[in-house]
């Protein structure tokens, strides 16, 4: 190999490896970066969205029960409106986030039975001015368990969320861990090459010279100035090696 395609594998090859390195690290925080982000605007936000079903569902009992206890209580009606209405909008932004994961499928049950305890408060809140005892009545028999089924189904999907929450999380971290370490290593391996080749490259150019760069110049001066007793002390060429230059160099002033 030429002295230039060996320096240039003594520069390219701890270069290419520490290019790699960087990359490999830039990629990895690229990618803790985007498993955060999506912890924060979608795992995150779908804990949010199944607490606030079950904090709004809660809501809606209470302010039904006060309406059975007091019929013209107007606040009650209207705390039961605005919970009615809130849990829609969660329950909306559950049907988005969960689009398309393993929540989907326990999602659309629950819309089937928040449904099914619409029907029932509506009845309730249709007998509650007309029949207040049949209204109660209905309350235990239909709406409490219908609010009792829904809420089993929210405390059961947010157990699984947080499960699968942690699963992902894990697996991530893994992953992430995985990458630094071969990141790692391949900035110990360009470590490494660079200290190998340079090592050889000094080797290179020892054998190519085969004395001190100083000695040489010394001895070169001397020759310059009409001395012609100068020599340098060079290593011997190896067995089918072209001779050094220190070696030429006193072999050019014996001639002379």
């Amino acid at each position: 190999m030429s002295f230039k395609n060996k320096l240039l594998l003594c520069v390219g090859a701890p270069a290419v490896a520490f290019v790699l390195a960087l990359a490999l690290l830039g990629w990895t925080m690229q990618r803790s970066q985007a498993e955060f982000t999506r912890y924060i605007e979608v795992d995150q936000a779908i804990e949010v969205a199944l607490r606030d079903m079950y904090a709004q569902g809660l809501q809606m009992g209470q302010a039904l029960r006060n309406i059975v206890l007091d019929p013209e209580n107007k606040q009650a009606y209207t705390n039961l409106s605005a919970a009615q209405a809130q849990f829609g909008k969660s329950q909306e932004r559950l049907g988005q986030l969960s689009a398309g994961s393993p929540l989907e499928v326990s999602t659309r049950a629950l819309e089937a039975m928040r449904d099914k305890l619409a029907v029932q408060q509506q009845a309730v809140l249709a007998l509650v001015k007309s029949d207040a005892v049949a209204a109660s009545r209905l309350l235990v028999t239909a709406e409490t368990p219908a609010w009792r089924d829904l809420r089993g189904a929210l405390l059961k999907q947010i157990d699984e969320h947080n499960a699968l929450t942690q699963a992902a999380f894990a697996s991530g971290r893994a992953a992430v861990t995985r990458l630094q370490v071969v990141s790692a290593g391949l900035a110990a391996l360009a470590l490494l090459c660079s200290v190998g080749f340079t090592l050889s490259l000094l080797q290179t150019v020892r054998r190519e010279l085969g004395a001190e760069p100083a000695a040489l110049r010394a001895a070169m001066a001397g020759l310059a100035a009409g001395d012609l007793t100068v020599a340098v002390h060079a290593q011997p060429a190896r067995s089918g090696e072209a001779p050094s230059v220190g070696h030429a160099l006193n072999q050019t002033i014996a001639q002379l």
